[in-house]
């Protein structure tokens, strides 16, 4: 599992870094401005789930699952930390169905 490096988006613009998805799932750094770029290169559909750790009147909140279709780029999120921080470590964790032509940018805004 793979820390991820939040990028940060300028009034001048940005030219994102991707990196490959890890199998075994990544980590990044939530927040009210933050997104998450996901490309799939792949020749099927992949399934990205970021795990939530909230509840609500008594119940967990289900896990954020997005698919991403073949030869797609999507921005997702944001994410509250409430939410989705994983036991007071400050990251949230994504796990990905297959990551085989698969990359990421984490994005964030002032």
């Amino acid at each position: 599992m793979a820390a991820l490096t939040t990028q940060q988006i300028s009034p001048t613009g940005i030219t994102p870094t991707f990196v490959a998805c890890t199998s075994g799932g990544d980590t990044f750094t939530p927040g009210p401005n933050t997104f998450l770029d996901i490309k799939n290169g792949a020749g099927a559909t992949v399934t990205v789930t970021i795990d939530t750790t909230a509840i609500e009147f008594g119940e967990p909140i289900a896990n954020v699952v997005v698919s991403i279709p073949v030869s797609t780029e999507m921005l997702v999120g944001p994410f509250q930390p409430a939410e989705v921080e994983q036991g007071g470590t400050g990251q949230a964790q994504l796990t990905y169905s297959a990551v085989t032509s698969l990359t990421i940018a984490v994005l964030t805004h002032q």
